[in-house]
């Protein structure tokens, strides 16, 4: 389109278009009920042509872009004859083999007409509590998750359908709830559409249509511009969750790995993805919520200041492999696409944050972090509930405490606790008092979890603990786990930090006596801590022979009765570098701040703390500190091989090429050769294009050498890399012998 675009009047159209998605947004905060949209700012709005291509979205949950955007293109494609796309129709989604993540994450989408022409579309995803079907826990195929619409006309001529709205409402527990989401979805849809109709009657069609084509362009011209100043190579992250199966009659962990493999060549990206095969129950992602989470970890990390939109999927490539629980085949079930969707955005994430470091873009760098990749461990009560709350109301819905991870820690700082969550820049946490208005749960402790944030030179951010006391009903329900209390280690640590990953699990569900509940309470006495209350406040559903467990096909929902205690422990930033290099005085008020435990800041961070003062021993830590290293040196499972640990002498050593991580770079020696070296004690590992971690000293340790776990089998461990020359921590990787082989990862391959 030729249109001369005034350059103040695009700017201030643009500005305006952000204005206008954030108004949508805000409509369905006003108008929605439910405590994901209201409470935990699960919602996004986007603006896209005519044509479906995206234009511009608002600060919301980021893997809702692809949602709408999928959507209309399959609008256009099934529909466009039949039933027909006309002014004032819109159309409702939640088919997570056609869009979306799982059914509870619903899609309206509106055609924007102007003068009889379709100039734009505008599109609203959020998630909802109930759609039907079997409560979560129990689903194996696609068909006991209730509602799933691949497509219907909702609103007709600007008149909301009554029935296709019926239709859908009626299949729900809570019909009211579910329709008052729906049709917070279209007012905002309204509000967005009519904002973009007052530009094209204040700018004219051929401006707005001009300068939206104009805005995406750019977006990727300046996306291609970014990769061009980063270094070829190649980058890999692993990640693990796990879920339980049913093996002779009792309930064990499946462990489900997903590595990443980021190749960036020139202003080009590519995405190879290796998974374990799809679940037999919920835990699964059909693609469309594959390609969403890759969306939002290039989201977070490379477009903080391109508009985003959901071309960005075009702009790269990927390949995830069908029959992996990250692309499942129909009809699996995907109760839990987003959970297993939001692993591969770690895991992709772990990939763009070493890739960002060796542009030198620090700034721009966070190990793991957020409600979804940093817990320790996948078993435990979970935050679906079912059954009646104290006023007589259908609970249908989840609570939102876990929207407050804590954040990944940086190249220079700490990760914020209970920050927020990597998918979403608008998260927040549920007001306890508001939770308490709705659901029958009276809470008795908050607090943030003690040697939680995953250690390192920087701190990741520690997670938030929550227990409260059902009152006020009879028959709730959640959906519960059992499995190894030892737990696994979730995302990932950068460069000598540790993975993130809480302690004892994530959480308990404490059966206990009223009478004895009644009287400790008139004392005055309440749980303030997990430990505290699986100590002595009752018995935790896993030992207890009357926990009323319903077992339907190897899903799980636990009765709970009133007066029990859930004890939630939700997401924890990773650590960044290596634990012996953080400041002691730092550990010290850590231990102050009740971050971290005295025992930890002795084995981790090798800081010798007085419990009085809160001062760290000089002497005694640098002794001990001295002994680590050596311990690391002498405790190595492999030996380097041969060739390995040379110092490369000053004379050798013509000059720096690239720093590839906090202490490796690659230099250029007098003889032309290039290699991998150690930037503390000039260590030779190899050359480019080589695993370095194959020349390094390795360590496997259990969880419990390294963090407080629950008592159970952990079912992952660490592979603890050294530098054989200086004893520095070079990375942890996580490791689960079930489903991988103990080769080293090869996580960073740059050439130089």
């Amino acid at each position: 389109m030729s249109v001369d675009l005034d350059p103040v009047k695009y700017e201030v159209l643009v500005q305006r278009l952000s204005s206008v998605l954030e108004e949508g947004r805000q409509a369905v905060a006003m108008i929605s009920g439910s405590p994901a949209i209201v409470e935990g700012g699960e919602f996004m709005t986007s603006l896209y042509g005519g044509d479906g291509r995206g234009v511009m979205s608002a600060a919301g949950t980021l893997f809702h872009v692809m949602g709408s955007a999928d959507s209309i293109r399959h609008a256009l494609a099934e529909f466009e004859a039949n039933p027909g796309i006309r002014d004032g129709d819109q159309f409702f989604y939640n088919d997570p083999y056609i869009a979306g993540t799982h059914v509870m994450d619903q899609i309206v989408i509106k055609p924007v007409f102007h003068e009889g022409n379709r100039v734009a579309w505008v599109g609203t995803m959020t998630h909802t509590g109930d759609v039907g079907g079997m409560l979560r826990g129990a689903s194996t195929e696609i068909f006991h998750e209730g509602v799933r619409i691949r497509g219907l006309k909702i609103v007709e001529g600007g008149v909301v359908r009554r029935d296709t709205f019926r239709a859908v409402t009626l299949q729900c527990r809570d019909p009211e709830f579910v329709a008052q989401d729906i049709l917070a979805r279209i007012a905002a849809n309204n509000v967005c559409s009519e904002g973009y109709l007052a530009l094209i009657e204040k700018f004219g069609t051929d401006f707005v249509e001009a300068a939206c084509q104009k805005l995406t362009r750019d977006a990727e011209t300046r996306f291609r511009e970014k990769l061009r100043k980063i270094p070829d190579g190649t980058w890999r992250e692993r990640v693990y969750i796990s879920r339980t199966q049913r093996v002779g009659g009792r309930e064990v962990p499946l462990p489900l790995s997903a590595t990443c493999t980021l190749t960036k060549q020139g202003d080009q990206l590519r995405f190879e993805v290796e998974a374990s095969p799809q679940t037999q129950d919920y835990c699964n992602a059909a693609l469309p919520a594959a390609r969403s989470c890759l969306f939002s970890a290039l989201a977070a990390a490379l477009l903080s200041d391109i508009p985003w939109n959901s071309d960005v999927m075009d702009w790269v490539s990927y390949h995830v492999p069908e029959g992996t629980y990250l692309n499942c085949r129909f009809p699996a079930s995907c109760g839990l696409g987003t959970q297993a969707g939001i692993n591969l955005n770690i895991a992709a994430a772990g990939c763009l944050a070493k890739m960002l470091y060796a542009a030198g873009l620090h700034q721009d760098v966070n190990a793991s972090w957020g409600a979804l990749g940093g817990a320790v461990t996948n078993f435990g009560p979970g935050v679906w509930y079912g059954g009646h709350s104290q006023h007589g109301g259908i609970v249908g819905q989840g609570t939102y405490d876990l929207f407050v991870g804590g954040q990944g820690a940086t190249p220079e700082r700490d990760g914020n606790s209970t920050g927020g969550i990597y998918v979403n820049p608008r998260s927040a946490g549920a007001d306890v008092e508001w939770t308490e208005s709705y659901y029958p749960l009276l809470y008795v402790a908050q607090r943030q979890g003690t040697d939680s944030g995953g250690y390192g030179k920087f701190r990741g951010g520690m997670n938030l603990e929550s227990i409260a006391m059902v009152y006020g009903t009879q028959d709730l329900s959640v959906d519960y786990l059992p499995g190894p209390e030892g737990g696994e280690a979730r995302g990932f640590g950068l460069f000598g930090g540790y993975p993130a990953g809480g302690h004892l699990g994530d959480g308990k569900m404490v059966l206990t006596s009223r009478d004895a509940l009644l009287q400790r309470f008139s004392r005055g006495e309440y749980p303030t801590s997990i430990e505290e209350l699986g100590a002595s406040w009752g018995v935790d559903v896993r030992e207890s022979s009357e926990s009323r467990l319903e077992r339907q096909l190897g899903g799980i929902r636990v009765a709970v009765p009133e007066h029990s205690f859930l004890a939630y422990a939700f997401g924890c930033g990773g650590g960044y570098g290596d634990p012996l290099d953080r400041s002691p005085s730092k550990v010290a008020a850590d231990v102050r701040d009740e971050a971290v435990t005295l025992e930890w800041a002795e084995k981790v961070y090798g800081v010798v703390v007085d419990p009085d003062t809160f001062e760290a021993k000089g002497e005694e830590t640098e002794k001990l500190r001295r002994t680590i290293r050596s311990r690391r040196l002498e405790d190595a499972e492999k030996p380097a091989p041969a060739g390995a640990g040379r110092t490369l002498s000053p004379a050798a050593k013509k000059g720096r090429l690239l720093r590839i991580s906090e202490y490796l770079e690659i230099v250029e020696k007098t003889d032309g050769s290039k290699a991998i070296c150690c930037m503390r004690c000039e260590n030779e590992f190899c050359a480019p294009g080589g695993n370095y971690k194959k020349h390094a000293l390795r360590r496997v340790t259990d969880l419990r050498e390294v963090k407080r776990v629950g008592p159970g089998e952990p079912i992952t461990r660490y592979q603890e890399y050294v530098c054989p020359g200086c004893g520095t921590l070079l990375e942890v990787d996580a490791w689960c012998e079930a489903v991988d082989t103990d080769e080293p990862l090869w996580d960073i391959d740059v050439r130089a």
